[in-house]
């Protein structure tokens, strides 16, 4: 798959788990994400989302109060089809 983003990506980033272990989750179906016809529960895969910034806010609230976020409208999303190694 050959996506043509913008520019070099950086690196990775852990995404900050609950308190019950869990990080963010999304969902697509298979029309949506084919690919997921061929992957296995607990596989580890990567995919590539187009999105539109639809918010950016400040925090106002403990524990994360004064830290920015933003929300995210999904646009388009594509898929490796063999599992990262």
């Amino acid at each position: 798959m050959a996506h043509k983003g913008p520019g070099k990506l950086p690196p990775p980033k852990d995404i900050k788990k609950d308190k019950h272990g869990f990080g963010k989750n999304i969902s697509f179906s298979a029309d949506e994400l084919p690919q997921i016809k061929d992957w296995e529960v607990g596989g580890k895969y990567q995919i590539v989302i187009d999105v539109t910034q639809i918010s950016d806010e400040i925090n106002q609230h403990e524990p994360d109060k004064g830290k920015r976020s933003a929300r995210f409208k999904v646009e388009k999303v594509t898929a490796y089809k063999e599992p990262i190694k």
